[in-house]
C-alpha cells in the first residue's frame, strides 16, 4: 500500500491497518518500512471476529490468526466493497483496491 499511498489519497481515500501483532511489533513494522498509514494492534482478534476473519489454527505454528481482507467503507462508514482470501500469502494488490476506489460514487 505504501508504494500506492499518493494515488490512495488522490482518490480521497485513507489506509488503515489492522494486524494481530502485538503494539510494539506493529511499532517496529511501521518504523522499519517507513509507512504512512497506522498500523492498529489486534493481539487478540477482536476486531477480526468482529469481521469474521479469524482463521482458525493457520499459521506456521497452529495459531489462529486472521484472513487477509481489505474493505473499502464510504464516508459513512458503509462497507462499500471488501476482498478477502482464505491464503495468507495471497493479498489484495493495491492496483485493485484503487480501482475500486475510483468506481465509487
Amino acid at each position: 500500500m505504501q508504494s500506492r499511498i499518493d494515488e490512495i489519497h488522490a482518490a480521497e481515500a485513507e489506509v488503515l491497518a489492522i494486524c494481530v501483532d502485538s503494539v510494539e511489533e506493529n511499532a517496529g513494522v511501521v518504523d522499519r518500512l517507513k509507512l504512512d498509514f497506522p498500523v492498529l494492534s489486534d493481539p487478540d482478534l477482536q476486531a477480526c471476529d468482529a469481521f469474521d476473519l479469524r482463521h482458525k489454527k493457520a499459521s506456521i505454528d497452529g495459531r489462529d490468526i486472521a484472513r487477509p481482507a481489505v474493505f473499502i467503507l464510504d464516508r459513512e462508514g458503509v462497507i462499500q466493497w471488501r476482498e478477502l482470501t482464505d491464503n495468507w500469502r495471497v493479498r489484495v494488490r493495491p492496483e485493485k483496491i484503487i480501482e475500486q476506489l475510483l468506481a465509487m460514487p
